[in-house]
């Protein structure tokens, strides 16, 4: 819980702009964090994977795995998309703009899980949603245990038969498949 209250504490004399992007970043991390526990503790791969250029190198990628695993509801998922979104908006215009802007304060208005009322500014809801998310992402980090890596199988002869038995069975049906006149 520190951790959460430090980080709450360093948005409040954020730019919107600062704001947005270091609640996204903040999620993104701890994101990943969740979908490390889900993974066997091997660091090189792990970075590989999380890497820009790795399968899980994006917010998004890592907000439908995190859904597809069953770490997050849909809801959760929509939310981590909507915030993502905000922060592009904020990322990717060169203009002054604030959660004040149509654009932002229409997403923000789109954002469920956070326990401001509607009518509350844009910034005070994204931020309580960014909260919100944020809790539920530490309860299902805290629930979550590392798997075991997968150790190798010893083949056994009764293993090496059954095989050999399917690639013979396999081999002649192929074999008839070519055979096969229409």
């Amino acid at each position: 819980m520190p951790d959460v209250y430090a980080f709450r504490e360093t948005l409040s004399p954020e730019t919107d702009r600062g704001c947005a992007l270091m609640a996204a970043a903040y999620l993104d991390d701890q994101l990943s964090a969740l979908l490390a526990k889900c993974f066997v503790e091997d660091n090189a791969v792990q970075q590989q994977i999380f890497s820009n250029s790795g399968p899980l190198g994006t917010f998004s990628s890592r907000i439908d795995l995190a859904y597809l695993l069953g770490l997050i509801p849909q809801r959760v998922r929509r939310e981590l998309h909507l915030i993502r979104k905000i922060r592009n908006d904020f990322g990717h215009n060169p203009q002054p703009i604030g959660f004040e802007s149509d654009a932002i304060a229409n997403r923000c208005k789109e954002l469920n899980l956070s326990s401001r009322e509607q009518i509350a500014k844009p910034r005070s809801h994204f931020t309580s949603s960014v909260l919100g998310v944020l809790a539920l992402i530490h309860v299902a980090i805290k629930h979550r245990e590392a798997p075991q890596s997968a150790s190798d199988i010893q083949v056994t002869e009764k293993m090496k038969q059954t095989a050999k038995t399917i690639a013979e069975e396999g081999g002649d049906l192929l074999l008839d498949l070519l055979e096969y006149e229409p």
